[in-house]
């Protein structure tokens, strides 16, 4: 009886495996899929402590898996047993889930806490581990990879949770959140290299992998090209006038049409020596305050070049989820092309809001925003 039932297992098992072979194709980006529209969902529905949390369970949750997973291959080599077999078939699922969720969160809070025009290298190689996670699968179950890879989502999370723990931002995040993954990384290294034998061969290529990202990040972060996650802008605009009314501020706007809507850029009708302002919303996380600039740059079409003409500042505190509403003005505009650049105190730009100054027209229509 009990050698029937263990066939009668085992052919549970073959067909299991063989579900799985023949639909993983389609499985795998699909979970890889839902986590990340697990991340729309949540940034858009939930309150950012509570979708930092969500992130915080799974890193955890594909922390495990991974270690987990290399733990059980080993063991399945040399022994036999059901339920583990099972698990480690649904591993790779659930995994790609939480994995999904993790780059989802970093290409988000990349997007929209930084400048495109310089942050889209970091997005592309987002975007680009995303993509080679499937058509590169078989490369993807090495264990150089998946920890070089896990390396990288461990500074990006590290970047993004760690503010709301410590009450900080700055490059002293940045430097704590890559110390923090390199420490746990070689820890379980040194300790899988130990009683897993694939790790252990490629224990060399490994290190240098996860030396190469920890690497790679510092370059691009001194480069200013990652973003001060998770500091973002939430909307900005330029205006006629500006003033305070109770808790919200009302903004004197240039009515668009909807084609001059999808035209990106701003175009405004201004007269020489006249006061423009600019308004943008930052978020911040909860008891953070920081020092918000604005770099309001005209463009020289002689020296092609962009010539810095002021950069006020004031102090954002964190927590409102619209983000603190602050802005500059300048009385020193001329016709041409303008951008006004959102950075932090040590020059990381958040945002840029370019706008084209015009002649001033009688035919410009205004209207009355509440912010």
């Amino acid at each position: 009886m009990i050698i029937v039932d263990r066939i009668r297992e085992s052919r549970k098992l073959a067909h299991a495996r063989a579900w799985v072979a023949r639909y993983e194709c389609y499985a795998i980006p699909g979970a890889l899929l839902v986590g990340v529209a697990f991340d729309f969902l949540t940034f858009r529905t939930l309150h950012i402590e509570s979708a930092i949390t969500l992130l915080y369970v799974h890193l955890q949750v594909a922390f495990v898996l991974m270690v987990g997973m290399a733990f059980s291959d080993e063991y399945l080599l040399h022994h036999r047993a059901r339920v583990l077999s099972y698990a480690r078939l649904a591993a790779p699922f659930v995994l790609q889930i939480s994995l999904g969720a993790l780059l989802g969160a970093s290409f988000i809070f990349y997007w929209f806490s930084g400048s495109l025009s310089l942050s889209w290298p970091i997005l592309l190689i987002v975007a680009a581990v995303m993509v080679s996670n499937e058509t590169m699968r078989d490369a993807f179950q090495e264990p150089r990879v998946q920890w070089s890879v896990f390396t990288y989502i461990l500074i990006a999370m590290g970047m993004l949770i760690l503010p709301f723990w410590t009450n900080r931002i700055g490059w002293e995040i940045f430097v704590l959140a890559s110390v923090m993954a390199s420490v746990v990384i070689m820890a379980v290294l040194f300790v899988l290299q130990r009683f897993v034998g694939r790790v252990h061969d490629q224990l060399a290529s490994t290190v240098k992998g996860v030396a190469l990202v920890v690497v790679s990040m510092g370059a691009l972060y001194a480069l200013n090209i990652i973003p001060p996650i998770p500091l973002s802008v939430r909307t900005a605009g330029v205006y006629h006038d500006l003033y305070r009314d109770g808790s919200s501020y009302r903004v004197l706007a240039e009515h668009e049409s909807v084609v001059q809507m999808l035209i990106p850029g701003q175009r405004v009708h201004a007269q020489a020596g006249e006061r423009l302002f600019v308004y943008a919303a930052v978020f911040a996380p909860a008891h953070v305050r920081t020092r918000i600039v604005h770099e309001w740059q005209s463009y020289d079409p002689r020296t092609r070049q962009w010539m810095t003409r002021s950069r006020p500042s004031f102090v954002v505190s964190g927590g409102r989820e619209q983000g603190y509403r602050g802005y500059s003005y300048s009385d020193q505009v001329t016709q041409g092309l303008w951008r006004v650049n959102v950075q932090t105190e040590d020059g990381r730009t958040l945002g840029r809001l370019r706008f084209r100054v015009l002649g001033f027209s009688n035919a410009t229509e205004f209207e009355e925003l509440k912010k």
